[in-house]
């Protein structure tokens, strides 16, 4: 299970390098949320990983909680603004 989430996250990292170099490389109207969408999860699968081998939980709380918000303030201009 460990090797999935690992492979979950590093895709989604990949699919979001990939819109940010679409965004720098082209001139397709790409939103910046769209990047953000894909990164989010992935620093959260890392970390959540990161929690469960060291055993440190502050500092991968505070990252989870920001990537939450970031995650959430990307969606809501997606989908509202």
């Amino acid at each position: 299970m460990k090797k999935i989430w690992r492979w979950v996250g590093h895709i989604l990292f990949g699919a979001a390098v990939l819109i940010f170099l679409l965004m720098l490389f082209t001139d397709s109207p790409f939103h910046a949320e769209w990047g953000w969408i894909f990164m989010a999860p992935s620093v959260v699968i890392t970390r959540v990983r990161d929690m469960r081998e060291s055993g440190r939980k502050v500092e991968p709380l505070i990252t989870i909680t920001l990537c939450i918000l970031i995650f959430s303030l990307s969606l809501y201009g997606l989908l509202f603004i």
